[in-house]
């Protein structure tokens, strides 16, 4: 029994060696061919390590990016608005500096009036002044005549006495006139003080006006240049992140290779009928569960679809599906889960299956699971360089059914960890394609 276990290891290591794709550049590279099959194989285990462990720190770095992007997205939101709400307060200031500004020409308009009507008043003042003096000096002139000279001048007494009586009545007119214009012009020297005294407050109301609209006008200029250096930095975190999804894709690309290479050995065995005779299934069937078996930092379903001469097809011609986070439904083939979702599509040089995740059965309320140490290199070098050891079970334990007629097989794949060894199971089909399940619970 132990020597047909070694024959079959060898015939597995065997085939592992005629069947690794090229695709795989650095890991050719790394692993030649020329290498002993054993050592070729745990070579090849440690570049996969290696790449999930890559793959693991640049969904992280994907994360932080979408966390800074999300933060000055906000921060750029906020800005923008305190920009507008500050150009509407500016504008604001600006129609009352206008306003302020015109009525304060009003006031000054109203000054000048006062004035003009305060130099008019003490032009006829002036005049006034004038007349009367000249009235009083008449009138003094009449007052100093004696009653004996009016006996000499009979003839003029009459007039003599009408002008006296005229000039007392005219000099007391005048006398009233000059109270008259000095209560006005007192009146209209206080309305301008009141007007100048308006007048200032108005014009310091503006200039606070101005002040205020100033700053408001350099806090506008501090808020752009703000949001012109957000921009700047969002723009690099895009930068960034457009990197990160492109090294990341390369990287994920490598590791379905390898997952592929596992596919590979799979079907080398059961050519060579190291698989036994399978059980007979029919399409819709659970043949297992997805699961996160192996060297996995999280729960998924790698799906494979080959002919009957095990060449490699693009699942989009047997299910519906094909693009990165579609779902998968039934086309020829039924879909081997429900509700899943597609998070790594078929490309014709590198990842030649469907990477999936089911969003309706099995787990989904956001439950996560402690990852055990030891299982491979890549999951505990990402453990210790995150400090993370937990994953998230999404989709884990929904059913996975056979896409059509057929017989199954199971078996193992071993890892670092014995104990946490990879499931999968491959479907012979009746029409000679062949279906794999990779990473079964």
């Amino acid at each position: 029994m132990k020597k047909s276990i070694k024959v079959l290891t060898i015939f597995f290591l065997f085939f592992l060696f005629l069947l690794i794709p090229r695709t795989i550049v650095n890991a050719v590279e790394t692993c030649p061919e020329s290498m002993p099959a054993q050592e070729r194989y745990i070579c090849l285990q440690k570049e996969l390590n290696k790449l999930e462990s890559n793959q693991g720190s640049l969904q992280k770095k994907l994360k932080n990016e979408d966390y800074q992007q999300l933060s000055l997205n906000e921060k750029i939101k906020y800005i923008s608005t305190e920009i507008l709400q500050t150009e509407k307060i500016i504008q604001t200031l600006g129609i009352e500096v206008i306003a302020q500004d015109i009525e304060i020409k009003l006031l000054a308009d109203e000054i000048n009036i006062k004035e003009n009507d305060i130099s008019v008043l003490n032009q006829e003042i002036n005049v006034l002044e004038e007349t009367v003096n000249e009235r009083v000096t008449q009138s003094y002139k009449f007052s100093q005549v004696r009653p004996f000279e009016y006996l000499f001048d009979v003839k003029n007494l009459d007039s003599i006495i009408r002008k006296v009586k005229y000039l007392v009545e005219t000099r007391m007119n005048d006398k009233n006139s000059l109270k008259q214009y000095a209560v006005k012009m007192n009146d209209l020297e206080d309305e301008e003080l009141l007007l100048a005294s308006k007048k200032a407050e108005l014009q310091m109301k503006r200039n606070e006006l101005e002040a205020e609209k100033e700053r408001l006008t350099e806090e506008k200029v501090y808020l752009d240049q703000q949001k012109i250096e957000k921009d700047s930095l969002l723009a690099e975190s895009y930068r960034r992140e457009e990197a990160y999804k492109k090294e990341l894709a390369t990287t994920t690309a490598m590791i379905s290779d390898m997952d592929e290479k596992i596919s590979d050995l799979v079907i080398a065995l059961f050519n060579s009928g190291g698989l036994g005779n399978g059980t007979e299934v029919s399409a819709g069937n659970i043949i297992g569960y997805q699961g996160h078996t192996g060297c996995s930092f999280g729960s998924h379903l790698h799906f494979e679809i080959r002919d009957k001469n095990n060449v490699k097809q693009d699942p989009s011609k047997y299910l519906n599906g094909g693009t990165y986070w579609s779902y998968v439904s039934s086309k020829i083939y039924s879909a081997p889960l429900e509700g899943a979702r597609i998070t790594q599509v078929y490309k014709v040089y590198s990842h030649r299956a469907w990477d999936m995740v089911s969003t309706t059965r099995g787990i989904q309320d956001g439950s996560t699971y402690t990852v055990p140490t030891g299982i491979c290199t890549n999951v505990d070098n990402y453990i210790k360089s995150t400090g993370r050891n937990w994953a998230y079970l999404t989709g884990e334990g929904a059913p996975v059914k056979a896409i059509a007629d057929g017989k199954v097989y199971y078996g193992l794949y071993s890892t670092n960890l014995p104990a946490y060894p990879c499931k999968y199971a491959l479907v012979v089909h009746k029409d000679g394609n062949k279906s794999f399940y990779l990473h079964l619970k």
